[in-house]
């Protein structure tokens, strides 16, 4: 996932011999920790990285399956931002299931199920 984000960012570069930082690392090495971790949320948050299709035991079945990673991550960083009605740590499944439980089913459809 770092790679990906990395690579989109522009932070890497491939090489022959494997990843290399590109020179824009040097500037983003340069900024603030602060700046540097937003920039990396930024990144993760517009990342074409699917974690689903990366989850140990998941079954994404089909060519045709798909989902919109950057939308459930919208839904947890919004559930994440500051707020008068902050969510309190390791809570945050159960408040997403409260608040959105549809968040990654935005078409509705509960028949495509895998048991298995």
């Amino acid at each position: 996932m770092l790679t990906t984000i990395g690579l989109e960012m522009g932070l890497l570069r491939e090489t022959a011999e494997g990843y290399r930082p590109a020179r824009t690392a040097v500037e983003w090495l340069q900024k603030s920790r602060e700046t540097q971790l937003r920039a990396l949320v930024e990144g993760w948050r517009t990342s074409a990285w699917n974690e689903l299709r990366h989850t140990p035991h998941l079954v994404c079945e089909g060519s045709g399956w798909q989902n919109d990673p950057t939308a459930a991550r919208a839904a947890l960083l919004e559930v994440l931002t500051p707020s008068r009605n902050m969510v309190r740590h390791g809570r945050c499944s159960g408040y997403i299931k409260q608040t959105n439980p549809d968040f990654q089913r935005p078409n509705g459809n509960y028949d495509m199920v895998h048991s298995g």
